[in-house]
């Protein structure tokens, strides 16, 4: 008798096109024999409902918040009483009626050329009947489009009575709708994780999986649920601390408050906890008061960096100037702001930025670096595909990671413009956070900075470029030690947990 094919069903609340993490766990997993589904959501991306994969399969199921809801409660109201087509209509008649006008006036401007003709014997009896002829063929023409002026008047007719009589209707209604929309806006996010719970759940428990396996806590309540219907294993995967994550607008203290409620109650009830780093581990070990959680560090897969001149190339930037490369996304409280302050007291520096982002927070930054003058030491490289982001790294001289300490995520994170620095053979100047610190001191690959001083940040990149000697053996340390730092490193330890789960260890 053939043993089953363990099935795996990962939840992930994002089209799942470019979320690295869960894909990399997805194909390293099929390749390791498991059967792995995802359940992702729909986009205009990936309308797709159902997406097959080397080694796994991914479906798509689509959340309707309660906005979706208003929305089609306004839409039905608007087509049944066309109140919002008045000036359409409106415009429709003047617009015909335009175009009858035109018709008459041609025919007229016809029936009169002909009329002028010289030599024709019966020119008086023609002027004489002219006026008949014009008003027979306006008749005709009149008479042909009788419905459909009919159908015009009717309608303006109806409009204007809709104008009249409903228009109290019409207003209690827009307000109605818009107290409602700022109402249920402030509760989208949760109404569209409750529709996507329920959705996912229901596909979840049709597979019968043996593992359910939630990415980030807006998955892990589906993934409990299936799990314990079916009577499963259930897996919690903590990309960061959830509940401290990068926000530009703060959430309220009721959206947190069910966020630690939720976590709380379901970290302690699943069968294993995985995170991406030590830090991140223990620290949810003691807000939860449980086993330290599996380690999987969130590594790029190994590739080799060979130094090469691309980016000099894209950028004209003279031979004899330092490239300080900063990886990754270009958004708020990456340090991109400290970083430019901090150029301008480089010497014999540059500064590119390569990765993608909002074309208005880009623009913000151009315009700071105009502000401060530093046109020529501050560089905009656009986005490469994710395999060629080691070969065009190791370009560069130094790498940078300048994040910020905006909450508890940044200051324990360990992410992957590190690692691919590493991997490119570049010494790194990065922010003094514990996992940071820790990679760097571990394995004397760079130095560290306070990350909200861009005088500490310039003294630092200044010490590496003047001790070119010290700064090259802190390259050639990280490429020694990017192997360590790589997913083929990290799958070992996924494989290895499932394995153990499954066979009951």
């Amino acid at each position: 008798m053939m043993k089953k094919t363990p099935i795996i069903c990962m939840f992930v609340l994002n089209p799942c096109i470019n979320d690295t993490r869960v894909l990399k766990e997805a194909h390293t997993l099929g390749k390791a024999g498991y059967d792995v589904r995802i359940i992702a959501v729909v986009s205009e991306d990936r309308p797709d409902f159902i997406e097959e994969k080397d080694s796994f399969r991914i479906y798509r199921v689509q959340p309707r918040s309660a906005l979706f809801y208003l929305k089609k409660i306004h839409y039905f109201l608007k087509k049944t009483l066309n109140i919002l087509y008045v000036k359409k209509f409106i415009k429709y008649v003047k617009d015909y009626l335009e175009v009858i006008k035109e018709r008459i006036h041609g025919k007229a401007i016809r029936d009169k050329a002909m009329l002028s003709a010289t030599g024709d014997p019966s020119i008086f009896l023609k002027l004489l009947l002219a006026p008949l002829v014009v008003f027979v063929r306006v008749s005709k023409l009149v008479l042909s489009n009788a419905l459909i002026i009919l159908i015009i008047i009717c309608r303006t007719v109806k409009e204007v009575i809709c104008e009249v009589l409903l228009y109290p209707f019409i207003e209690f209604w827009k307000a109605i709708k818009k107290h409602t929309k700022n109402i249920l806006w402030k509760y989208h996010r949760i109404s569209t994780y409750i529709s996507y719970w329920l959705t996912a759940g229901k596909l979840a428990c049709g597979f019968r999986a043996d593992v359910y396996h939630a990415h980030d806590l807006n998955t892990l309540v589906p993934a409990y649920w299936a799990a314990r219907k079916t009577e499963a294993k259930a897996i919690y995967d903590s990309h960061e601390l959830y509940r401290e994550r990068n926000k530009l607008v703060p959430e309220s203290a009721f959206y947190k408050w069910i966020k630690k409620t939720v976590e709380a109650f379901l970290v302690r009830r699943v069968d294993a906890v995985i995170t991406v780093n030590n830090s991140i581990a223990e620290e949810l070990s003691r807000l939860y008061n449980v086993p330290v959680p599996y380690v999987v560090m969130n590594c790029p897969e190994y590739r080799l960096g060979t130094k090469n001149n691309i980016l000099r190339g894209i950028t004209h930037i003279n031979g004899n100037r330092q490239i300080i490369l900063y990886l990754g996304a270009i958004t708020f409280n990456r340090g991109l702001e400290e970083a430019i302050e901090a150029i301008q007291k480089v010497d014999n520096g540059v500064l590119a930025v390569m990765g993608y982002g909002k074309p208005e927070y880009i623009s913000d930054l151009k315009e700071r670096v105009s502000r401060l003058g530093v046109e020529e030491k501050v560089y905009f490289v656009p986005p490469v595909a994710p395999h060629e982001v080691v070969k065009y790294a190791a370009s560069a001289d130094i790498g940078l990671v300048p994040i910020q300490n905006a909450c508890k995520s940044y200051y324990y994170c360990s992410p992957n413009k590190l690692f691919e620095s590493m991997m490119a053979g570049l010494p790194v100047a990065a922010s003094d956070f514990p996992e940071l610190s820790r990679i760097i001191q571990e394995t004397n690959c760079g130095r560290m900075f306070d990350s909200a001083n861009p005088d500490d940040i310039a003294g630092v990149l200044n010490e590496m470029i003047s001790n070119r000697e010290a700064t090259e053996k802190m390259g050639h340390n990280a490429l020694q030690h990017a192997h360590k730092y790589s997913w083929e490193e990290e799958s070992k330890k996924l494989i290895s947990l499932y394995d153990n789960l499954l066979s009951g260890q």
